[in-house]
């Protein structure tokens, strides 16, 4: 019984040696889990704040991975006061983009310049004195023939006249003094009708008087012109086209002249209608 006593004590012994290294290395794990600090996080990934030593929030940290909310174009987008964005914003939320005046900028790759609208005026160049008469001749002609003053300035006026304005009664004149006495009646007609529209009277005036100078010439072809001559100035004093100051203080040395303008001056009191008989007295 002794012996056996003896070998359950040994047994018991045996066990406790064998046991107790694992008690230990269980016991040290489970200090190491309770007296271990707490890991601290990385200010890095912080983006609200960083807690420092006096326990304040300092400021958030522009790092990488802090998002920049600032605009990358360099415009401000402050509302307007519809409540919509401002320049470079999207707008309000029923405003709809057609993409139209996107392309109106010259920086804009899209940018096409036939897109863009052009107003093409037309540029009529001035006519030479030759050219005037090639033109002006055939329409006083039909004019002659249809007695319409209307068509004889809408033609003209598709013309770049310029200067040229004295040209239209100092060329109708001409033609009318090789005329019949209708077709002059219808030339003092036409001057009436284009002044103020087509002609002034300083074109009226330089007119008569370049018809003046080559009073000389135009008498070998009509040898009255001097007299027709002259009912044309006073047909013009009547009608208004010519101050009556022409006829009074106009001076010319040559013999034709003197005398066209000496019967213009004693016209130049009678009516317009009187005078149309005049031409069927030259």
């Amino acid at each position: 019984m002794a012996q056996n006593a003896d070998d359950r004590e040994m047994e018991q012994l045996i066990e406790e040696l064998s046991s107790s290294p694992q008690r230990t290395r269980s016991q040290a794990s489970q200090e190491s889990v309770t007296t271990s600090k707490p890991r601290q996080r990385s200010p890095v990934k912080e983006s609200h704040g960083v807690m420092g030593k006096s326990g304040n929030k300092s400021r958030p940290y522009k790092g990488r991975l802090a998002k920049d909310r600032r605009s990358r174009t360099g415009v401000r987008g402050g509302p307007k006061k519809g409540g919509a964005g401002g320049k470079g914003t999207w707008g309000k939320l029923t405003d709809t983009y057609s993409g139209e005046d996107s392309t109106k900028d010259i920086r804009d790759p899209n940018y096409n310049s036939e897109e863009e609208s052009y107003v093409v005026a037309t540029v009529r160049p001035e006519l030479t004195e030759e050219q005037f008469e090639a033109f002006f001749q055939p329409i006083i002609k039909e004019y002659y023939d249809h007695g319409d003053a209307t068509e004889v300035a809408v033609s003209l006026e598709e013309l770049n006249l310029g200067s040229l304005g004295y040209k239209v009664p100092q060329l109708t004149v001409t033609m009318a003094l090789e005329g019949k006495a209708d077709q002059r009646e219808l030339t003092s007609r036409l001057i009436s009708d284009l002044y103020g529209e087509v002609i002034e009277g300083p074109d009226v005036a330089k007119g008569f008087d370049s018809l003046l100078e080559n009073l000389e010439d135009l008498c070998l072809d009509t040898p009255d012109a001097a007299e027709v001559l002259g009912c044309f100035i006073a047909r013009a004093v009547a009608d208004d086209c010519l101050p009556p100051a022409y006829v009074s203080n106009h001076s010319n040395s040559r013999d034709k002249a003197k005398l066209a303008v000496q019967l213009g001056y004693d016209w130049s009191g009678v009516s317009s209608t009187v005078l149309q008989s005049c031409y069927k007295a030259c």
